[in-house]
């Protein structure tokens, strides 16, 4: 896959490059005005996002075995997000209500709080625990 794709993505890449450069002189000309900039600047973000999908999967397909191991990750991922789903609360206090807060967006920002601090730990316990065991080798 890298030998047959490298070529094409990297033409692929400089022709963005270019006509982004292009672009960006013509605005800075007075021909263009911002919203084609912008539409431009959208159309690379929906490329990126597509890619950052696409390229990983059909790594998977031409790489069986290590979709265990993506896949095992992927379910530890949805584990720490549903048990840090569960530990939020709904609560919402009344400062916030003013700003369009409900039960849903409270609980969605605990969780994503409480996912980050199981991360973090899981990041030092790693750390921790590979200092440790090229102590004890």
């Amino acid at each position: 896959m890298k030998d047959s794709l490298a070529k094409p993505l990297s033409i692929a890449l400089y022709a963005l490059m270019g006509v982004s450069v292009l672009l960006l002189l013509l605005f800075f000309v007075g021909v263009l005005n911002e919203g084609i900039l912008l539409s431009w600047s959208y159309l690379l973000v929906a490329i990126a996002a597509i890619a950052t999908v696409v390229f990983p999967v059909i790594y998977l397909v031409q790489n069986p075995k290590d979709a265990k191991n993506t896949l095992i990750a992927i379910a530890a991922m949805a584990v720490v997000f549903g048990i840090s789903y569960g530990l939020a609360s709904g609560e919402v206090l009344e400062k916030y209500v003013k700003y369009g807060i409900d039960e849903s967006s409270s609980r969605y920002v605990g969780m994503g709080i409480y996912a980050t601090y199981m991360l973090m730990v899981g990041a030092v316990g790693s750390i921790i625990f590979s200092a440790i065991s090229k102590m004890i080798r």
